[in-house]
């Protein structure tokens, strides 16, 4: 009798390591198209044909006015990216360096020229609205997107407060790279 308890407490333990946590293909999830007001954490990697590094980030974006924070070993040591409609202002050690866009600031800091408009979409798993987009899903996610000439995967996902957001997304344009993992997701709602 003892022994078939042991078999069945073996057999039930086995099925139990069986389940997995919910994917974003098994469990719905809010539209992140709603968030407007969002904070993110983690790490930014980057490899252009001149240059290449990786930094620490904390991004956070109320409605149309962004500030990104680098820090880590990037060849400046940190700098801070704030963005309006109109305008845009990066701080390094170097200096303060303005321009009409952040996108022309990204580069200046990277040698890529990385659309931040799109971006903060594609960082909540989304097309940028104002582009031709190619998308490929895996249920309701995103698995690919081509837009502007980049190619961007997503490979894991989040569950954060109802909503699937990415945990990492990798992204290659011609001989330009870059990988945002994110590892802290912050939401105003």
């Amino acid at each position: 009798m003892r022994s078939h308890f042991f078999v069945w407490l073996a057999g039930l333990l086995l099925l139990a390591g069986c389940q997995t946590a919910p994917t974003p293909t098994s469990t719905p999830g809010k539209n992140s198209a709603a968030l407007t007001q969002w904070e993110a954490s983690g790490r930014f990697a980057y490899k252009s044909v001149n240059d290449g590094g990786n930094a620490s980030i904390h991004w956070r974006q109320n409605h149309d006015h962004g500030h990104l924070q680098l820090s880590g070993p990037m060849g400046f040591g940190s700098a801070e990216l704030e963005w309006h409609p109109a305008f845009a202002t990066l701080t390094t050690n170097k200096g303060t360096f303005t321009a009409p866009n952040a996108e022309t600031l990204a580069a200046e800091l990277t040698g890529i020229m990385l659309p931040v408009d799109a971006l903060m979409y594609w960082l909540r798993g989304l097309p940028w609205p104002h582009a031709g987009a190619h998308v490929v899903r895996h249920g309701q996610q995103l698995s690919t997107l081509k837009q502007l000439g980049w190619h961007i995967e997503y490979d894991r996902w989040q569950q954060v407060d109802g909503y699937w957001l990415p945990h990492r997304l990798k992204a290659k344009h011609n001989k330009d790279s870059f990988t945002v993992v994110v590892q802290q997701w912050m939401l105003a709602l």
